[in-house]
């Protein structure tokens, strides 16, 4: 297929593959942002702040040999809202194209977020209730390509939880950083689901070498504790992290409140048995401790 040619034939303004070494990186663009004009800051994990500073999206895009750059163009009357539907349904013409052209298996990246919970544990029972644009923009797209499942269609799709590895950005990237610097940091007894890089990628090779089909909410086999991993950070920096009880009344109130505290000291989690299914097997290539290890910054595979 011909991504180009089938994305301008689908409606998108424009197309192009090119070296990722010619993208032009422009700060300044960042305000745009801080702006919020679309109402996804410090919402849709994709935007800042949770996706990195612009040097660290500029070195995560550097990782990859070629890109696939594609447009959509609105009047100057552009809602922000509309435009990104727009060009959700155009993505979702190009997964029509994929089906046409006898392709077996779909795989979706969407998102925990499409539960809208912030804080508790989701389970089977747990319905898609998206509280954010980024989250009701993924499970529209979701539904979509749910209805074009067929016995030659599949389609599977993946749920993950907060993802991490060495070089990631979000809200890792800033506990790693803490981490290097911080002698204290309070101890609290929450539980997160994750999932490290390695096993996410094992996952999805799983997922397609068995032509799955369904939706799937992979993770780490053990919940992550903030303060822990916070202290295993440290440790591999060979440092020592002190951490100190008697805040997790006021980090409870403030989690319930503002959003940065329920992301990193709330408990958010998928009950285990939505993650281990039979037909996928075991995926977790890389334990808690280890990938902390190979997370941090100054890891190569000769130092450990």
């Amino acid at each position: 297929m011909n991504m180009i040619e089938t994305a301008k034939e689908l409606g998108f303004s424009g197309a192009a593959v090119i070296d990722t070494a010619e993208l032009v990186f422009i700060p300044e663009y960042r305000v745009f942002c801080e702006e919020n004009l679309c109402g996804n800051y410090d919402l849709n994990p994709a935007c800042p702040p949770e996706s990195g500073t612009v040097e660290e999206m500029k070195a995560h895009a550097l990782t990859y040999e070629k890109t696939l750059v594609l447009q959509t163009t609105q009047g100057g009357q552009m809602d922000y809202k509309k435009a990104k539907l727009a060009h959700n349904h155009l993505t979702e013409e190009l997964a029509d194209k994929a089906k046409a052209e006898r392709v077996r298996q779909f795989v979706f990246l969407s998102t925990m977020s499409v539960y809208g919970m912030t804080m508790g544990q989701i389970t089977e029972e747990t319905e898609c209730t998206p509280i954010t644009f980024y989250g009701k923009s993924k499970l529209a797209a979701e539904r979509y390509l749910y209805e074009q499942r067929s016995d030659t269609f599949k389609v599977a799709v993946i749920r993950p939880p907060m993802i991490y590895g060495k070089a990631c950005t979000g809200n890792y990237a800033s506990l790693e950083k803490l981490a290097g610097k911080i002698p204290v940091f309070p101890r609290v007894s929450n539980e997160r689901s994750m999932i490290y890089i390695e096993n996410l990628c094992e996952f999805l090779y799983r997922i397609i070498r068995g032509d799955a089909d369904g939706i799937y909410c992979p993770q780490n086999s053990q919940y992550v504790n903030t303060s822990d991993m916070v202290a295993r950070i440290a440790e591999s920096y060979g440092r020592s992290i002190w951490l100190v009880p008697g805040f997790e009344w006021i980090i409870g109130k403030l989690a319930g409140r503002v959003n940065i505290f329920s992301k990193v000291f709330g408990s958010l989690t998928y009950d285990r048995k939505l993650s281990f299914p039979e037909e996928v097997g075991e995926y977790e290539v890389v334990d808690f401790l280890e990938s902390i290890k190979k997370s941090t910054t100054s890891y190569s595979p000769t130092s450990s």
